[in-house]
């Protein structure tokens, strides 16, 4: 079961997102919509700087504890033909902070003013800037999200094509890698896809392929040689439609000798780490995503990194027992005439000690101050709940894992 952050972030999505079809939204609008996803204020720990040079563009993440030379290429989603660097800054921040590395996020060109290949085409010329701008290809992860994450993958295919020093690894957040839509899971999983309507995806092929072949390897990388590629980590939801595009491109790597890991989470949208800060299992994301980068780059490093995500858990569960046992009191003394004030206000008081501000308001929220409720709210326990990812079997081989 999903946290229930996360279910209420699923229900708003399928409200506003499944009530028209994307094709059918102005593309201009759809996109000036995208970009107000961004933070309204840049993080005091992220440098932003925006790059157009030569044809490229996009933006330079760097957050204060960046390594030296580690760096992130991101490529965001958004079907080809929307989103931005600046739309997926909540993401690439938070990526950019955990992985200690600064992340260069690609504005590439889009549909349908730029088919097919031209995102392939920017990301060459990105890759190859890059470099000349001194990083390092052994330093350098490459990341992307849906249609990015698929890009992504198609442009580490090309570097084995034409010789180029390819990442050092791979991150895939709900990868569109076949845009011949052809997994089962595009219909098994209509109605709990939280962000696409039935035929939506179909419908989102040609105003990149504009005629190409949906087989054809840098637009579809499912059907490249995946052989002979960097370590890999997927990330897919169980819910969404395009799970099938994740499962078989894992799969078919596995087959073909590349390390690859796959993670499928139960009860979140379509590319859920972008959701980073609202809902649990986007931070574990971010932090599983993390901990593999700093394998990957620096093997060894993220032992710690998994140790601190075990004290952060034990937290949860100290914070989860104190909550319990306030909410009993409030029950039981705080009920007693004379006493419910003074009982209102240590709670207030615990959840700002136990959760910050944040907790204040989310106390604020679900107490019942004009008394007008009859029953009982656990207000602190339903709050430490709502901080905890329920937790997922994990196999014990990185290279067969599929959780869920």
């Amino acid at each position: 079961m999903a946290s229930l952050r996360a279910r209420l972030v699923v229900s708003q999505l399928k409200r506003q997102m499944k009530s028209q079809p994307l094709h059918e939204i102005d593309t201009a609008f759809l996109r000036a919509e995208l970009d107000k996803m961004a933070p309204k204020r840049i993080p005091k720990s992220i440098t932003l700087e925006t790059v157009d040079e030569g044809g490229v563009r996009g933006e330079w993440h760097s957050p204060q504890n960046a390594a030296p030379g580690r760096t992130i290429f991101y490529l965001h989603g958004g079907g080809y033909a929307f989103g931005s660097a600046k739309s997926h800054r909540n993401l690439t921040f938070a990526l950019a902070q955990a992985c200690e590395a600064e992340v260069f996020s690609l504005d590439y060109r889009l549909a349908p003013e730029h088919p097919f290949p031209a995102a392939v085409d920017d990301a060459r010329a990105a890759w190859r800037w890059l470099i000349d701008q001194g990083r390092d290809p052994a330093q350098t992860m490459i990341a992307g999200d849906s249609a990015g994450g698929g890009l992504a993958l198609a442009f580490t295919v090309l570097c084995k094509q034409e010789g180029l020093p390819p990442p050092a690894g791979i991150v895939l957040f709900s990868p569109w890698t076949d845009l011949a839509v052809t997994g089962e899971s595009i219909k098994k999983n209509a109605q709990s896809e939280a962000m696409f309507m039935p035929g939506g995806i179909e419908e989102g092929v040609e105003p990149y392929l504009r005629g190409a072949d949906p087989r054809t390897p840098l637009a579809s990388p499912l059907y490249a040689d995946l052989s002979d590629l960097p370590p890999t980590l997927i990330f897919a939801s169980a819910d969404e439609m395009l799970l099938d595009d994740a499962v078989r491109v894992h799969e078919k790597m596995q087959g073909a000798g590349v390390s690859s890991r796959l993670i499928v989470e139960k009860g979140v949208p379509h590319v859920w780490p972008i959701f980073s800060g609202h809902f649990p299992e986007a931070k574990r994301a971010i932090n599983e995503a993390a901990a593999f980068v700093l394998d990957t780059l620096e093997p060894g490093r993220a032992v710690g990194r998994r140790d601190a995500e075990k004290r952060r858990m034990r937290s949860h569960a100290v914070k989860l027992a104190l909550a319990v046992v306030l909410d009993v009191l409030d029950f039981t003394v705080g009920r007693i005439p004379g006493f419910e004030l003074a009982f209102d206000a240590l709670m207030g008081v615990a959840a700002v000690a136990l959760w910050g501000w944040p907790g204040l308001f989310a106390f604020w929220e679900l107490a019942d101050p004009t008394g007008q409720f009859d029953g009982f709210v656990p207000t602190l326990t339903l709050i430490a709940l709502s901080q905890i990812a329920p937790g997922r079997k994990q196999l014990t081989r990185p290279d067969k894992d599929r959780t869920g």
